[in-house]
């Protein structure tokens, strides 16, 4: 697990290293006022986008396998079933960063933030640090098996719907082919999963 979470610090390493070092963003870095809300807003952007790949691994790990496991290699959808939780706790520290970069934007100047935000994200990260904390053989005890099911079937589209709410509303505002691409990831992830919940109504 260690490994997984320095690779997840790493990343963004690399990343803050990029927006502090690269000669395009170099004179916004080093404005007079302290940090330029393009270097912020740019950490900002890229953690989210981060986040949302970890996402996405895990909340397509078990359909991706049940659907998929005779079209692509049985060791990419097996690597993924077997490591859901790493993947899981990764993409909880990778968004806890995002959630530093965000409020380091939202701090840097005159930028408060909408209700939405508030109401939405809060219920977002409330959700996954519950996930996160109960991500353990304690967390399973605790909650039964009913519980624990429910508590991070009921976290994970919680997640998955603001991150719908925000990338469709990103598409249609600024319809470029990055906003659209990551719109379109999360659309065929739902459309996996509701194939794969079918499949197992069907042959009960």
């Amino acid at each position: 697990m260690g490994k997984w979470l320095l690779s997840v610090l790493a990343l963004h390493g690399v990343l803050i290293a990029w927006l502090v070092l690269d000669p395009p963003l170099a004179p916004f870095m080093q404005t007079a006022d302290g940090a330029d809300e393009t270097a912020l807003l740019l950490w900002t952007r890229y953690t989210a986008r981060i986040s949302f790949v970890y996402f996405l691994f895990t909340f397509i790990a078990s359909p991706l396998r049940g659907l998929m496991g005779g079209l692509i290699a049985n060791a990419t959808t097996k690597f993924i079933r077997q490591y859901r939780r790493e993947l899981g706790l990764s993409f909880a520290l990778s968004h806890t960063i995002h959630l530093g970069a965000l409020i380091a934007y939202l701090t840097s100047g005159d930028y408060p933030a909408p209700a939405s935000l508030l109401i939405g994200g809060g219920l977002g990260y409330l959700a996954m640090f519950l996930m996160a904390a109960t991500s353990t053989q304690w967390g399973y005890t605790r909650l039964g098996v009913n519980g624990w099911r429910y508590l991070h079937k009921t976290g994970i589209h919680i997640l998955a719907l603001i991150f719908a709410f925000v990338y469709s509303g990103k598409a249609i505002a600024e319809p470029s082919p990055i906003h659209i691409a990551l719109f379109s990831a999360l659309v065929l992830c739902y459309v996996l999963r509701l194939i794969d919940f079918f499949r197992k109504r069907s042959r009960q």
